[in-house]
């Protein structure tokens, strides 16, 4: 990332330093309640991955590019000891930037990630179909409509979707391939290496009829199962009554269980 612009922003004061990790097509003011509301006990660090935001598209259109622009995130912050917080696809990139560069990693918080196992060629190829027969841009609305539910903002639904325009086509298009197959070839791996603390918060899956619906409690999507079984004590949690952007739906909750969370690690770190 030394050659191109990468937009970060750091806030507060405390360790462990929380760095926030965006979704595809998102940008790092999707963080802004919770910023607001723990930038007064940890410092928090929220960056524009490439290719979104006021952040420069890269010159390689990786999951490995982003997670390298985490970890120049980090330096930048000066921070010690830093906990990385990833939403949709930042839970990709997170561990992308784990992989890289773990040792000064002391948590893992995963916000509504998800698994999409298959062989890498075939996956990648029925969503190449897909985007290129509606276009991107077309396709990633349709998509990213589908992420509510019934009791959703229809402020915050048309404010996600009128974003993806800004979005490069071509960036977007190749970014989003890339994450298509990641699983298959990266997901069980990158699960496997973490050797800290993780939290799942997961609050919407997808039904037998593809509608996503609000995720209640006893029920594990195949992201959490995951999890659950390649991460040893992982503590997975359901926050109730939202889609996939309750960052931005229930960020009351959503700041509770980082706040917690990070406090016992800073108990439990020297």
């Amino acid at each position: 990332m030394t050659d191109q612009k990468l937009n970060v922003a750091a806030s507060g004061d405390g360790e462990p330093t929380l760095v926030f990790v965006h979704g595809f097509c998102c940008a790092m003011g999707d963080w802004k309640a919770q910023v607001d509301a723990l930038s007064s006990t940890f410092k928090c660090v929220a960056l524009d991955l490439p290719g979104h935001g006021a952040s420069s598209v890269p010159s390689e259109i990786t999951l490995a590019e982003l997670g390298a622009a985490v970890n120049s995130a980090k330096a930048r912050s000066k921070g010690s000891q830093f906990i990385l917080i990833g939403h949709s696809l930042g839970c990709k990139v997170i561990r992308e930037a784990y992989a890289q560069s773990g040792d000064d990693v002391v948590g893992m918080v995963f916000i509504e990630g998800a698994f999409y196992p298959g062989d890498p060629g075939t996956v990648s190829a029925k969503a190449r179909d897909a985007v290129d027969s509606a276009g991107f841009t077309a396709y990633a609305r349709r998509h990213f409509a589908d992420m509510f539910v019934d009791s959703s903002d229809p402020g915050l639904r048309e404010n996600i979707l009128a974003r993806i325009g800004q979005v490069n086509p071509d960036f977007g298009r190749a970014l989003y391939l890339q994450a298509v197959g990641w699983d298959a070839i990266r997901g069980r791996e990158t699960l496997q290496s973490i050797k800290v603390p993780v939290l799942v918060l997961q609050s919407s899956y997808m039904d037998a009829e593809l509608k996503r619906r609000p995720l209640l409690p006893g029920i594990q999507t195949p992201f959490m199962k995951l999890v659950a079984e390649l991460v040893p004590g992982a503590e997975l949690k359901v926050i109730p009554g939202c889609g996939h952007f309750v960052i931005n739906e229930a960020p009351e909750a959503i700041n509770k269980e980082l706040l917690s969370f990070a406090t016992r690690i800073s108990r439990n770190t020297p």
